[in-house]
């Protein structure tokens, strides 16, 4: 379809409940289909929320969404090549947001059952919130920027590869605060009360400076082979 679509309630089908393609839909409901909530492509959602769909709440590619919200489903939101404000996925029975390519800012993923938010690389993750999810709060593979994002409580905080955090919170985590496992850049971070590792710098490549740590169960584990993690002078780690 192409065109727009207001307050529409879409519930109860056997496959998507919506297929959208060069398209607007503000203010529309799509629940308990079999498939999909909603579909998007080349679109634009605002204030649109799928719920206990059967696969995805919201698959959107080369797409904008606002204020949209996914909840209960096995994925929650999976943008590529995509533009996410203020969306939420929260509770789902898997992850909450699964993006590639993409922008979220101001996205929360609560109390998701697998990881909260799982990159697939090359994304920007800003002011997002993953929180009291099974998993990890934010995994991200590669290529792909954290800044002043928040994880605490969660299976494990932050797990990054080849990707940069910067100004985040990774506190109370049953496992690890900040897990780089190389070519990462850790910069101005606070890791505190995590039950593993605060820091933990597993491969080489890795550069982890100005972060607060403290509290941790295992304190920090700095693999000495090939990464840049000082504890003195100005660029110092500070650990209390």
């Amino acid at each position: 379809m192409g065109g727009n679509l207001s307050n529409c309630t879409v519930n109860n089908n056997g496959r998507d409940g919506i297929f959208a393609v060069n398209s607007t839909l503000v203010n529309c409901t799509a629940n308990n289909n079999v498939h999909d909530g909603i579909v998007a492509q080349n679109s634009t959602l605002a204030n649109c929320t799928a719920d206990y769909n059967g696969d995805g709440g919201i698959d959107a590619n080369d797409s904008t969404l606002t204020n949209c919200t996914a909840t209960g489903n096995p994925y929650g939101i999976g943008p590529i090549d995509s533009t996410l404000v203020n969306c939420t996925a929260n509770k789902n029975n898997l992850r909450g947001f699964g993006p590639l390519r993409s922008t979220l800012n101001n996205c929360t993923a609560n109390g998701n059952q697998q990881d909260g938010i799982f990159d697939y690389g090359e994304s920007i993750l800003t002011n997002c919130t993953a929180n009291l999810n099974g998993g990890t709060g934010i995994y991200a593979q590669s290529n792909t920027m954290l800044v002043n994002c928040t994880a605490n409580g969660n299976g494990g905080g932050i797990k990054v590869t080849d990707s940069n955090v910067i100004a985040c919170t990774a506190n109370g985590n049953s496992g690890a605060g900040i897990h780089a496992i190389k070519k990462c850049r850790i910069e101005g971070n606070t890791i505190r009360g995590n039950g593993s590792y605060g820091l933990n710098l597993e491969d080489t490549g890795n550069y982890a400076i100005r972060n607060v740590t403290g509290e941790n169960t295992s304190g920090n584990n700095i693999n000495p082979t090939g990464n840049y993690a000082p504890f003195t002078g100005d660029n110092g780690n500070c650990n209390f």
